[in-house]
């Protein structure tokens, strides 16, 4: 947290221009991470904007999941609490492990943006490997 707000931690390419076509578009957003709430309020506030939380109907950390990744926990209090189908959400992982977590939450959409410790990892069952969120397009 604290590197986050030194501004030590930057956000990954692509993922702020993403998150305003979203909102532009009245999509509604969640996160689902198990890591703590409190690292999420620090990027959120330090990277985006002090009222950036309010952009997400749900953010579902490790408190709210039993089972970490790749259990599919995280994911399911996310789809249950927006009372959404799975194949209607695009989630967005990193690493096999969140990948698994979301496909067995019933998420069909997973995108992938290996970072420099998951590149070597399998990703077969994801929807698309992209070098970034640049090279992402939002469907219509």
């Amino acid at each position: 947290m604290r590197r986050v707000r030194n501004g030590e931690v930057a956000l990954r390419p692509g993922v702020e221009a993403l998150l305003g076509t979203a909102r532009d578009r009245g999509m509604r957003l969640a996160i689902a991470t198990t890591t703590t709430r409190a690292n999420v309020e620090a990027l959120l506030q330090a990277r985006l904007d002090p009222q950036a939380e309010d952009w997400f109907e749900v953010i579902a950390c490790a408190d709210d999941a039993p089972n970490k990744k790749p259990a599919p926990d995280v994911y399911r209090f996310v789809l249950q609490a927006l009372g959404v189908p799975s194949h209607t959400v695009i989630a967005f992982e990193d690493n096999r492990n969140g990948l698994l977590a979301a496909r067995a939450a019933g998420i069909e959409r997973v995108v992938i943006t290996p970072t420099a410790y998951s590149r070597g990892e399998d990703f077969g069952e994801a929807w698309q490997v992209l070098q970034d969120l640049t090279q992402f397009k939002l469907p219509d």
